[in-house]
């Protein structure tokens, strides 16, 4: 139980519910398109004629092309205007109600609203402006619909572009594109494969949490091993998605949505098994590790929104090498054992000597105290210092520039984003504060050391929820803005720490579950309603897709 209470199981929390919602999910997907089974008395399409005559929404789309042939008597009590011809296309009345009624996803209220007839088919028991009424007052419980209608159309309009492809990504592309021809079989969808390595590193989490609750213990050796094989896998599994979506005809927004949101998650996964793994404990090396890796990473997303292009290397360093370079640490840790990351391999430099006003002295002494885990995190912090700066620069030079409009963004991809140079001011704002509001409460003593990971687990989690919702904004070409939300809790999480107004680790404790709560509510329902939307499932490929 006391490793229950120390937040390890989180992340398996939040895999379990994934897990199950995205099923749950898929299933819905799947039925989105039927008629409810109770309707079925009402006539061949009887139900389908119906709602698709009220709410042209695209899921029903479907339901229109299967022989429709009469909506024209559901037609009157909407006062749609449409020609009485019964012979007139079914598209043609969709277009023409497109125009008069709101095209949300009302399939579930209007299905509430309608009474079987065995005789005379559905009747309609509510006006279209009672309809439109319980929308706005939220009566069916609507109030949790997070994307416009406006921003679902940007969505589906979404164009990916990459680039920065290194050089070991060119190499890796015959191996992925024959693993994906011979070996992933056509009904395997391309968001279970991305879930399956999610799930690895969740696994691998969970292991290393429960030998190392604190950051203050060796784990068994197999279990840096295990980490290795964690982000291995994760790596070639996100790598892999991609042309498993294509292969399949299934490519979709959702399946990039859900790439980089796992990858948000997945960040913090593995930086905190790195940071085991480095021999680090709670201290402002294991803190500064974690800023080098979450501000650099959620600025590529910043960039992108601004420029439109997904940069994920320089051509010699990218996110391949850098999983591939974890890997090796995990490895090194295995081989060598943790011990190894004490080491301080330039000790023959001399003994310490921080009195000393001789500039050459005092590096030297510096140096020689080095420890292993100490250079390779100055290397890290370096390349993230750089690439931070490298990403601003890009990112202010173009948005400030009248001869590009203020973006390098085509017309058709601005949709409605906030762009130019004050928009991308403020968007790195938001993201500065949050990171530093997170990293307050690792470097504040807000928890005894025997509850550290509460603090990381709220910042990883508070990160991906706010990445996640930049690559959303990105994606549907909407204006961003970080969730309120979880900045609050954290704020008067720290405020709470210096006032002693409660115990300061169960306001931790109610601050991660509030986080963790609202992130899965939030990733949950885009979900959902994307799936909605584009009329697919989320881990299944329905039949009609297949070859």
């Amino acid at each position: 139980m006391s490793f229950l209470r120390q937040i390890g199981i989180v992340p398996l929390l939040l895999g379990i519910a994934l897990c199950q919602t995205s099923w749950v999910l898929a299933q819905y997907c799947k039925n989105a398109t039927q008629a409810p089974e109770e309707f079925s008395t009402c006539g061949e399409g009887a139900l389908v004629e119906y709602v698709a005559a009220q709410v042209p929404n695209r899921l029903l789309v479907d339901w229109a092309e299967e022989g429709l042939t009469n909506l024209i008597p559901y037609l009157d009590w909407i006062d749609c205007p449409v020609n009485t011809d019964p012979t007139v296309s079914v598209t043609r009345i969709l277009t023409i109600c497109q125009s008069t009624l709101d095209s949300r996803d009302l399939f579930a209220l209007v299905t509430s609203k309608v009474s079987c007839d065995k005789d005379n088919g559905p009747q309609p028991m509510e006006s279209k402006w009672t309809l439109r009424i319980n929308l706005i007052t939220n009566e069916m419980d609507f109030e949790n619909i997070l994307l416009s209608q406006r921003a679902l159309e940007g969505l589906r309009n979404y164009k990916y572009k990459p680039a920065g492809y290194t050089i070991l990504d060119d190499l890796h592309q015959p191996i992925w594109n024959y693993i994906t021809s011979n070996w992933l079989p056509n009904w395997l969808a391309p968001n279970l494969i991305t879930l399956t390595g999610l799930i690895t590193l969740i696994f691998s989490y969970i292991i290393t949490a429960y030998y190392n609750i604190d950051f203050t213990h060796e784990t068994p050796r197999w279990n840096y091993l295990l980490a290795a094989a964690a982000v291995f896998i994760y790596l070639h599994m996100d790598c892999l998605d991609g042309k498993q979506a294509r292969k399949t005809g299934t490519s979709s927004p959702l399946g990039q949505l859900f790439d980089h949101g796992c990858d948000a998650f997945a960040v913090h996964l593995i930086l905190i098994n790195l940071i085991t793994s480095l021999q680090l404990v709670h201290d402002w090396k294991s803190i500064m590790s974690a800023l080098y890796v979450f501000i650099p990473w959620w600025l590529a997303h910043w960039e992108e929104y601004h420029t439109g292009v997904m940069l994920y290397g320089s051509g010699l360093w990218g996110v391949t090498e850098a999983n591939y370079a974890v890997c090796l640490v995990h490895l090194f840790t295995y081989i060598v054992g943790p011990a190894g990351w004490t080491w301080t391999p330039f000790s023959f430099l001399g003994t310490r000597c921080d009195n000393s006003i001789n500039f050459i002295e005092r590096l030297c002494s510096f140096i020689s105290g080095l420890q292993v885990n100490d250079a390779l995190l100055l290397t890290f912090g370096f390349m993230g210092a750089s690439l931070f700066l490298q990403q601003v620069v890009r990112v202010f030079k173009l948005s400030g520039s009248d001869t590009l409009l203020n973006t390098t963004l085509p017309t058709e991809e601005r949709g409605h984003k906030d762009l130019g140079f004050m928009a991308s001011g403020s968007h790195l704002l938001q993201i500065l504060w949050t990171c530093i509001g997170c990293g307050t409460i690792l470097i504040l003593p807000i928890v005894p050391p025997s509850h550290s990971r509460i603090v990381f687990e709220i910042f990883g989690i508070n990160y991906a929820w706010q990445a996640t919702r930049m690559i959303m904004a990105h994606m549907s070409k909407e204006s961003f803005q970080i969730a309120i939300l979880p900045n609050i809790l954290i704020m008067l999480q720290i405020l709470n720490f210096f006032v002693e107004a409660f115990e300061p680790t169960g306001i931790a404790y109610a601050v991660l579950a509030g986080t963790a709560v609202g992130y899965l509510q939030y990733i949950l329902s885009v979900i959902s309603e994307i799936c909605a939307f584009l009329g697919i499932s989320a881990l299944t490929i329905k039949a009609r897709k297949m070859d």
